[in-house]
């Protein structure tokens, strides 16, 4: 005679077997199966400094520049600016220059055009290397040598006035808005 835990064990096999032959019955039972593929793709790089963190975006505050200085001289005093890297290995890469992009005054090469949530007109961004050679937008920056661990890359920004702007004295005051972006290009 069997006793309780038997009886339980030959249900619960029972159970298990049923299930396993119904589940053979509704694969075998598939008439199409359906496949796909995945491709995978990248860039195996190697860089050798990682932007430090607050250096993902550098808020650049030019504060208050005044009407008459941009009358007078065309442009502000430059503000200087800059991106720092950490953990870099020079035995990688020695050199860095930076891409700066965005939109292009359209009456000022080479500038950044304010937008369009400024008050402010007449006026565009101009951008400096740190030996205060310009910088044209979409091109490198002049090299700047690596150092291992942390390296500066120091630049200058400054205001321009919009010539036609200077000519007719329609320069118009209040806060401007502007937005570069940019790309490390190690040598």
């Amino acid at each position: 005679m069997l006793n309780y835990k038997q009886i339980i064990r030959a249900k619960y096999f029972g159970a298990i077997c049923g299930f396993i032959l119904g589940s053979g019955h509704a694969i075998a039972s598939t008439s199409h199966i359906n496949t796909g593929n995945y491709s995978f793709s990248g860039t195996v790089v190697v860089t050798p400094c990682q932007i430090a963190p607050g250096s993902e975006e550098i808020p650049v505050d030019f504060e208050q520049v005044s009407v008459k200085e941009l009358y007078l001289n065309g442009k502000s005093k430059p503000l200087p600016f800059s991106i720092h890297l950490i953990s870099c290995n020079t035995s990688v890469f020695k050199a860095v220059t930076v891409t700066f992009n965005g939109i292009e005054n359209q009456d000022l090469p080479d500038h950044l055009a304010i937008n369009n949530k400024s008050t402010a007109s007449g006026i565009g961004i101009g951008l400096l290397n740190q030996n205060d050679t310009s910088i044209k937008l979409n091109a490198p920056s002049l090299a700047q040598n690596l150092t291992d661990n942390n390296t500066e890359i120091k630049f200058k920004a400054y205001i321009q006035a919009e010539p036609e702007a200077l000519a007719n004295e329609t320069i118009t005051y209040g806060h401007f808005y502007s937005t570069a972006y940019y790309t490390l290009n190690y040598q």
